[in-house]
């Protein structure tokens, strides 16, 4: 747990530390850095993830270069950050509380032949993502004959084969690549520590310092229930001589101070800290707008308990309102391009529906949204997300109610009961 102050940074509180100067670099990310006057507080500098991420190496490089740094969190924004902070830091603490899975991105240019591939077989490979045959990721240049051992379960292989099979997704790198190698690895619980226990071997390969190499290890929730990390060289970050990793469970921050962080053990001087704590997933942007229903009821309390809705896409009181991406949608667990493409395209069939019909008005019956909710209960229940204190159950902001908010169905079967909702002229939609 972050103390109070660091807490109510996080929430983008206007809270300034003495001589400190506090720029936004995304929902999730904040950087503080001194300032460069001891007189007084400079006001805060504003700036986006994209802006500081599409900046590249000189973006960071005018952050934090030649001075002495603190990433807090290693979830998807310090795995991103850690590495280029420190190829550019003059030292770098990085504070870890829960350590995560992460995997390789293997990213690199696409080569001519992979460029030929794609515009002689894009109309294919599209019509095998909506199948999701292919994610889209590392695997939509594998071979058919690679990808096959997907629809089986990780029981019909050898330990040999399965070994052969990682070690290959794991050169290709992705997260849905490794993820995908067997139909049942977020749903058998020996599976999944099958997985699990061939990326804590890679991190022992890589890390060489022993200490930190266990610290870095994954422990307590299945791979995949948290949302899988996919970075760049984050292992080998750690085998840095200016790089040192803080275990925040044996080290808890105590508090910040104006010149760095007092830790339980010692007071770490610092230039700048990035916090990379986290954000209030897939309701958060939502709830943080005054979105009021017909009865007069904000759509913040009406999820005081959990967020409901139809499909992901609309919900039961708040007519009019469509979410893309929504809670009950598959949302963050499948290719969020081509989810976003079938939400619209779901869309643009209920509006034609509504203009032919006459109708200037609709939303979810009560009944529909607790069918579907009941549904999605269920669908989690049958899978391991329910297993880790996960952005994917709200755990990580205090007070939000435990929920699987992603449909874990799959994206097929999501996609298949929409087309039939739309079929039987938007069942579970009430219209006038």
């Amino acid at each position: 747990m972050l103390p109070r102050t660091a807490r109510n940074v996080t929430r983008g509180a206007e809270l300034l530390f003495p001589n400190t100067l506090l720029q936004r670099c995304s929902p999730s990310t904040l950087l503080i850095a001194k300032s460069k006057s001891s007189a007084r507080i400079e006001p805060p500098s504003v700036a986006t993830a994209s802006r500081l991420i599409a900046g590249g190496p000189s973006s960071i490089r005018r952050s934090v270069s030649s001075l002495v740094s603190n990433v807090i969190g290693t979830g998807s924004s310090g795995t991103q950050l850690i590495p280029p902070v420190a190829e550019e830091a003059k030292r770098l603490f990085v504070f870890q509380r829960t350590a995560n899975f992460t995997v390789q991105a293997r990213n690199y240019p696409m080569t001519e032949a992979q460029h030929a591939l794609w515009a002689e077989n894009a109309g294919e490979m599209r019509v095998k993502m909506r199948a999701n045959v292919i994610t889209g990721a590392g695997d939509a240049f594998m071979t058919d004959e690679f990808r096959a051992h997907q629809q089986q379960d990780a029981h019909a292989f050898t330990p040999q084969e399965r070994q052969a099979i990682f070690e290959e997704r794991w050169r290709i790198g992705g997260g849905s690549t490794l993820m995908g190698a067997f139909r049942n690895v977020m749903t058998d619980e020996a599976t999944n520590e099958i997985v699990s226990n061939f990326v804590r071997g890679k991190i022992r390969e890589v890390v060489v310092d022993r200490q930190t190499a266990e610290d870095l290890q994954p422990s307590g929730f299945p791979i995949g229930a948290k949302r899988l990390c996919v970075g760049t060289d984050f292992y080998e970050t750690f085998n840095r001589p200016n790089v040192e990793l803080v275990n925040l469970r044996r080290e808890p921050i105590v508090s910040i101070t104006p010149t760095g962080i007092q830790t339980e053990a010692r007071h770490i001087e610092l230039d700048a800290i990035v916090f990379a704590t986290g954000f209030d997933a897939m309701t958060g942007a939502l709830t943080s707008i005054d979105i009021v229903g017909s009865s007069g009821r904000a759509l913040r309390e009406d999820w005081r308990d959990g967020a409901r809705s139809y499909l992901g896409l609309t919900i039961h009181g708040f007519p009019n309102l469509l979410t893309i991406g929504g809670p009950g949608s598959p949302s963050a667990l499948t290719n969020v391009v081509m989810a976003n493409e079938q939400h619209v395209d779901f869309i643009g069939g209920l509006l034609a529906h509504l203009r032919a019909q006459g109708f200037t008005r609709f939303e979810a019956s009560e009944a529909a949204q607790q069918n579907w909710a009941t549904h999605c209960a269920a669908m989690a229940e049958r899978t391991l997300f329910g297993r880790a204190d996960s952005w994917y159950l709200g755990a990580n902001v205090p007070g939000k109610p435990r929920v699987v908010l992603p449909y874990t169905g799959g994206f097929v079967p999501y996609r298949e009961k929409c087309d039939a909702v739309a079929s039987s002229a938007y069942d579970g939609f009430t219209m006038r």
